[in-house]
């Protein structure tokens, strides 16, 4: 058998060496193929609920642990989509944009799609089976909650108001208003508090310039509307009706997550820990304890289950024509 040489070996091996390039050309597509196998695997998870930042004017904290009395770490505007990693009673540890993460109350967030969103379907679904129709500041439902909304007024009154009531005007002003608020319209209001360089709460519910703002348009009424005791009312209910009552009448939130609704809008309101959920910011602090919120809301509750009843009570008797 004849042999090579040893020049014709190294030619040989020569031919089979791989040049650099391509060799780690190789090992670059190698690299790619990895990559997009993880992010396969990545999203072949179990399915996480996607839902969206609900709330009214103001912006969504979230917090370092589930509850208030945990740091805020920032804020997240109406409309921002989350993942849920995980529960806490009723507050959701989200995923937020950026990839930061954080705790949010759940009562601030509606369910996209998925488990979470069929369930959240469910519950709407038997509410809107509830006797009363869901309220509507345009077309006079609220006055089928009047018992319900009154003891709640009457408690946003006492922890905001003082003995000025309807002309209550916050304490931290920088001037006065040029009238007595009841005989303000909106616009001379809107203008004031406009001059304002800190808070510029008004009247019985101590309400602020940007939620009048948004509530005058919402509500239909004209810059030229005057801020009487009725109209004050009037924005209390809407405001008592955006922070959850209807909700927690028909049963889908409890009292607790009520109450931390309400204090969200009303710093003198307290959550169920005692402290007010704007505690060290200006100044705010509870001023009613929670014996009274709790009173006033099982008040709320009895007197609307009461309406109720007598409601289908008179429909039974009434005649069916034919």
């Amino acid at each position: 058998m004849k042999r090579r040489s040893a020049s014709s070996q190294r030619q040989y091996v020569r031919v089979l060496r791989i040049p650099k390039r391509v060799f780690l050309g190789g090992l670059a597509f190698c690299a790619l193929v990895c990559v997009c196998l993880v992010a396969l695997l990545v999203q072949d998870r179990s399915f996480v609920p996607t839902h969206v930042v609900d709330t009214y004017d103001d912006p969504l904290s979230y917090r370092s642990g589930p509850g208030v009395h945990y740091r805020k770490l920032g804020e997240v505007p109406r409309g921002v989509e989350v993942e849920r990693l995980r529960t806490d009673g009723s507050w959701f540890e989200v995923r937020l944009p950026r990839k930061r993460t954080g705790w949010v109350h759940s009562g601030f967030l509606v369910a996209l799609d998925g488990p979470a969103a069929d369930e959240e379907g469910r519950t709407r679904q038997a509410a809107l089976a509830s006797a009363l129709p869901m309220p509507d500041p345009a077309d006079g439902t609220y006055a089928l909650y009047e018992r319900a909304l009154y003891p709640i007024r009457e408690l946003i009154a006492d922890a905001e108001a003082g003995p000025a009531q309807y002309n209550a005007v916050v304490h931290s002003a920088d001037t006065a208003p040029p009238r007595l608020p009841t005989d303000l319209t909106i616009a001379e209001i809107l203008d004031w508090g406009a001059t304002q360089t800190g808070d510029s709460a008004i009247g019985r519910y101590q309400v602020i310039e940007n939620t009048l703002r948004g509530f005058h348009r919402r509500a239909g009424l004209s810059r030229d509307t005057v801020f009487t005791p009725p109209v004050q009312d009037k924005m209390a209910n809407y405001l008592i009706m955006r922070r959850g009552l209807w909700e927690f009448l028909n049963g889908r939130i409890s009292r607790d997550e009520f109450q931390v609704f309400l204090a969200m809008e009303w710093a003198g309101i307290p959550t169920p820990d005692g402290q007010s959920y704007h505690a060290g910011i200006n100044g705010n602090r509870a001023t009613v304890h929670v014996r009274q919120v709790t009173a006033a809301l099982d008040a709320a509750k009895e007197a609307h289950l009461r309406f109720v009843s007598e409601r289908l009570a008179m429909e039974q008797t009434l005649p069916t024509g034919g």
